[in-house]
């Protein structure tokens, strides 16, 4: 809970967040095969695939 987290982090400015950032940012984890399957994103930049895309944009 929020007041829990905030026991628990007292003065460590830590804030919530949104639980989709959480799942968000485990991309950015995320290991990438070498696969030629190349995608743009829409930062108009070309991809190797579509993980490393997720990968580099993630957060």
């Amino acid at each position: 809970s929020l007041c829990i987290m905030r026991r628990d982090t007292c003065g460590q400015r830590v804030v919530s967040v949104p639980a989709q950032h959480c799942r968000t940012t485990a991309l950015c984890n995320q290991v990438c095969n070498d696969e030629r399957q190349f995608v743009c994103g829409s930062d108009n930049k070309l991809y190797r695939n579509e993980c490393e895309m997720k990968r580099n944009n993630c957060g």
